[in-house]
């Protein structure tokens, strides 16, 4: 394989959405939500409820245990399009109640990306 080719298949890739965002993509609502975590799929990611005005983009780093579980979710300031604490706090509350499969041979405590487009209410 040609290094041209290689570039143009790695640019393709990068375009092509990921699994993970194919099915977080079919969330049909006010909310669309997607993730970056490495060899997992969601088991429970539910649309966040919310009474806040604004929309945008909110990006959480995630921490997330072998069993599954979100120990840790905060803000990605520089890649959030929003700083409106109420989607704030209510994208960091809906994360930490989401869940992705158990992986028994995860590292101690996985990071991985989770985000949320919020839509104006």
């Amino acid at each position: 394989e040609s290094l041209a080719m290689a570039d143009e298949t790695k640019e393709k890739e990068k375009n092509e959405p990921s699994e993970s965002e194919k099915l977080a993509a079919n969330y049909q609502g006010p909310t669309r939500i997607y993730y970056d975590l490495a060899g997992r799929t969601h088991t429970y990611l539910p649309i966040p409820v919310y009474k806040c005005q604004g929309s945008g983009k909110v990006v959480l780093l995630i921490r997330v245990s072998p069993k599954g579980i979100v120990e840790e979710a905060k803000i990605i300031e520089n890649e959030s399009s929003i700083t409106d604490i109420c989607l704030v706090e209510t994208a960091v509350a809906t994360a930490l109640i989401s869940r992705f499969n158990a992986d028994i041979n995860a590292t101690k405590v996985q990071e991985g990306k989770l985000t949320y487009l919020f839509v104006a209410q």
